[in-house]
């Protein structure tokens, strides 16, 4: 079977490397279209919010128990949830501030284009994460389509395994 692509310069890129650009692009777009403001607030304002439920849930759960007698569990749930919801709602609303101040100064052309930056970073994080999974099953071998891959190669599997470094450190 033949393998299809292209030649640019001295590399080749299979159709493996042409639908990883394409989603790159369609993360750039998005990027640019929501500002790195407004993007990066709302990605950390999911870690912020976790982060802020996690550690603060107990704290306000015993508050639930004690003035609505309610369980343990569901005292501990509502908590979670409503920390996790400040949490997020706080780090939007300082993104969205973030996102107006450089609106009125005139930088609204910097927003985009760390936007577009962040928003191909980001599709690569997950692309490479989603590889990492795809080669650690072993139903299917995706090898004969990843190895000839350029962006899989150079970008993706290194992306991987600092990621994984990165999580086996935390965990």
């Amino acid at each position: 079977m033949a393998e299809w692509g292209f030649q640019l310069g001295s590399y080749w890129f299979n159709a493996i490397d042409v639908i990883i650009v394409v989603i790159a692009l369609l993360g750039a777009i998005t990027g640019v279209i929501r500002g790195f403001s407004i993007e990066f607030s709302s990605r950390a304002g999911f870690l912020i919010g976790f982060a802020i439920a996690l550690i603060f849930s107990n704290i306000i759960s015993h508050l639930f128990t004690n003035t609505f007698n309610l369980p343990v569990f569901w005292s501990t749930f509502i908590a979670y949830i409503v920390l996790f919801i400040v949490g997020y709602l706080f780090t939007m609303a300082i993104g969205n501030m973030l996102d107006r101040a450089l609106d009125a100064l005139g930088l609204d052309w910097l927003d985009r284009l760390l936007g577009f930056f962040l928003g191909i970073v980001e599709v690569l994080v997950v692309i490479s994460a989603i590889v990492y999974l795809l080669e650690l099953q072993s139903v299917i071998n995706v090898r004969p389509y990843l190895d000839p891959s350029f962006f899989a190669e150079k970008i993706l599997r290194p992306l991987a395994k600092i990621g994984s470094s990165f999580v086996k450190e935390i965990i």
